[in-house]
């Protein structure tokens, strides 16, 4: 039992490499380009644009146009 603690202790390197590689890659993945560039772009969205949004709430343009 012992050298089997053993091997697993030493494949844990092994595994977080393989879950880190399938993540890039699919970060990377041509078909995922659009979908996650509009995620990127969520915050610096105006806030009027989105269904459901405060309008209490001063946008960031608000800011920088001195409102």
């Amino acid at each position: 039992m012992a050298e089997f603690y053993a091997a697993l202790k030493s494949l844990w390197v092994v595994w977080l490499m393989g879950v880190f590689l399938a993540i890039a890659v699919w970060a990377y993945w041509p078909r995922n380009k659009d979908r996650l560039q509009a995620h990127a772009r969520i915050p610096l969205d105006d806030d009027e644009r989105l269904p459901g949004a405060r309008l209490d709430v001063p946008t960031r343009n608000a800011k920088l146009q001195g409102r």
